[in-house]
């Protein structure tokens, strides 16, 4: 109904402009209404509707194994949210942007988005959807799933021979190689520039 030809609450016949109130409240003038259906110019007739759907705030994204926890501050008066998401940064959310998904009809303030690619950053804005429809989006934040680090390998062992040491430890799940530091004293931190 909201927005359609007619007299009646939140219907319009020409609308001519649109203003939002300190309140948060929205005022359409209609200057082809006088409020009874028929053309009276130049009295425009004023609707209230409001307030408008408050934009949510405190988006958080933490980034996770291939996921992405989101978490957002509750907006009073709001019947759900909307998260969006890309893999760029945006001016005005499309979905033909990379890596974009809608979420829709979220009614808690916690999401957690799964099936992500390790190592992509990804950006995510929240709206809130009252009565009188979306609000504006919250600024965006952005967040890069990657895979946990491996443990640190166990069971270092060092059998010595003719001008040569033989080494062998405990493999790692998770590692794709090794690093092995050596110097000739002990050290806390390993640097090139010991002997």
């Amino acid at each position: 109904k909201w927005g359609s030809l007619g007299s009646g609450d939140g219907q319009f016949i020409s609308p001519r402009g649109v203003a939002v109130g300190a309140a948060g409240n929205v005022y359409v003038s209609d200057d082809g209404d006088d409020g009874s259906g028929s053309f009276f110019y130049p009295s425009p007739r004023i609707q209230k509707f409001g307030p408008a759907t408050p934009t949510p705030t405190g988006l958080q994204a933490g980034p996770g194994n291939g996921q992405v926890s989101l978490s957002w501050n509750a907006v009073t008066g709001a019947t759900s949210y909307i998260l969006y998401m890309a893999s760029t940064p945006w001016t005005n959310w499309s979905a033909t942007l990379p890596g974009a998904m809608k979420h829709e009809n979220l009614t808690s303030t916690t999401f957690l988005h799964d099936g992500l690619t390790n190592g992509t950053t990804y950006y995510f804005a929240v709206a809130a959807v009252g009565p009188l429809g979306e609000s504006l989006q919250l600024s965006q934040v952005s967040a890069t799933p990657s895979a946990p680090a491996p443990g640190a390998p166990t069971s270092l062992q060092a059998v010595r021979g003719n001008s040569q040491v033989t080494l062998s430890w405990n493999a790692v799940t998770g590692a794709s190689s090794y690093i092995l530091y050596m110097a000739t004293v002990p050290w806390t931190t390993w640097s090139a520039n010991l002997p």
